[in-house]
């Protein structure tokens, strides 16, 4: 902002990588709090059924869903928060250890 008071100046991204290992016929999209649940396009790893994909995420709890095939999924390999058909896939994303940080500064 052109007072200064940008909040987004603060908030540290962490590359993360989210899977969905439960197969789809076509496709399979990552829709998480930290962007609005926009679609990020996930990547099919062969004929396994494995989806996969690695997208910076901010440093905290975060609920995220899966769209497989046109339908919103939550994966049973994720913990999951909400009840009475609210359900979700949780995550705590960390950020890079104190002593790791600080070796990347050298």
């Amino acid at each position: 902002t052109a007072t200064g008071d940008d909040d987004t100046e603060d908030i540290v991204l962490v590359q993360t990588e989210f899977v969905w290992p439960e197969g789809a016929a076509r496709d399979v999209k990552l829709c998480g709090d930290w962007n609005n649940f926009l679609p990020i396009q996930m990547y099919s790893e062969g004929v396994s059924g494995f989806w996969s994909v690695v997208t910076p995420v901010p440093i905290g709890d975060h609920e995220f869903k899966f769209i497989v095939d046109g339908v919103w999924r939550i994966s049973q390999v994720h913990p999951l928060t909400g009840e009475g058909g609210n359900e979700v896939n949780f995550r705590s994303v960390k950020g890079m250890p104190r002593s790791l940080s600080l070796l990347a500064l050298d």
